[in-house]
């Protein structure tokens, strides 16, 4: 039985745990697990609090399996739990620093090299991430939604709220900002 779920698409196992297979949760849990803690990793940079965040994603998953529509694709529907966890978390931490008078700066861990620093190199890894966070909200969500999570416009226009139109323009705008501060680092490599 196990075998036979590694073939199923991620709708078709949905269905399956939303009929009660608990196995099929086993199987999307083992396809996600990696995929959700990288999500939450490289925005909160804190592996302790992206643990937290993944395991409520999952059980905010199983808390909603029976609103899922199996006609629905599960990746959108499954980061739209995890964005919005991701959102409460900010929300949180904005309220935390508020009360303590601090910036989120120094609220925020550093961060911990990931395996593609390595390839990429320290240095060159942590300007890209710097340019990445120095971008506009909404231009650095939808960089990092289709650019690290593989989402499509569409996709991340439904997670967001914002029509397709105003997703494509953030993300134009976001690589135009990402080019223009990232530009020196490829002069001085030339």
């Amino acid at each position: 039985m196990e075998e036979a779920l590694k073939d199923l698409s991620e709708e078709e196992l949905m269905a399956l745990y939303q009929e009660g297979n608990s196995q099929a949760f086993t199987e999307l849990f083992g396809r996600y697990e990696g995929l959700l803690y990288n999500f939450f990793l490289r925005r909160l940079r804190d592996p302790g609090l992206c643990e937290d965040l993944y395991q409520k994603a999952f059980l905010n998953l199983h808390k909603a399996r029976d609103r899922y529509d199996p006609e629905l694709k599960f990746r959108p529907w499954f980061f739209t739990i995890a964005y919005n966890l991701y959102r409460d978390e900010l929300k949180r931490r904005s309220a935390a620093m508020e009360e303590l008078g601090e910036g989120m700066e120094s609220a925020q861990a550093p961060a911990e090299a990931a395996p593609e620093a390595e390839a990429l190199g320290l240095e060159t890894s942590r300007k890209v991430r710097e340019a990445v966070a120095a971008l506009p909200e909404v231009q650095r969500e939808v960089i990092e939604l289709s650019r690290f999570e593989g989402l499509s416009y569409a996709e991340i226009g439904r997670i967001t709220g914002r029509n397709e139109n105003a997703v494509k323009q953030a993300a134009h705008r976001g690589i135009l900002g990402l080019r223009e501060r990232l530009a020196p680092l490829f002069e001085e490599r030339l």
